[in-house]
């Protein structure tokens, strides 16, 4: 996941997994003054093997956008960044 802060101000960006089971789990980002971080939400939230799962990004204005692969990391779909997430 690619989260960017396009503001002068550094910003705290939530991430919310919500898998198949019912489980939530969530995982807080600081985001630096005009900067862009990324993250691998499987190794972040611990996810193994194939799994359903939905994501949530919560920050005041931010941008948001997710990778997925493969399982051998060859083939990328791309999702559409998504602004001012809520």
């Amino acid at each position: 996941m690619g989260l960017v802060n396009p503001l002068q101000a550094e910003q705290r960006a939530l991430v919310t997994l919500f898998l198949e089971s019912g489980q939530v789990k969530t995982h807080e980002r600081l985001l630096a003054p005009r900067s862009r971080v990324s993250f691998d939400v499987g190794e972040v939230f611990d996810l193994r093997g194939d799994r359903s799962f939905g994501l949530e990004v919560f920050c005041p204005l931010c941008a948001a956008s997710l990778v997925m692969w493969d399982a051998a990391y060859t083939v990328p779909a791309v999702s559409a960044p998504i602004v001012g997430c809520r």
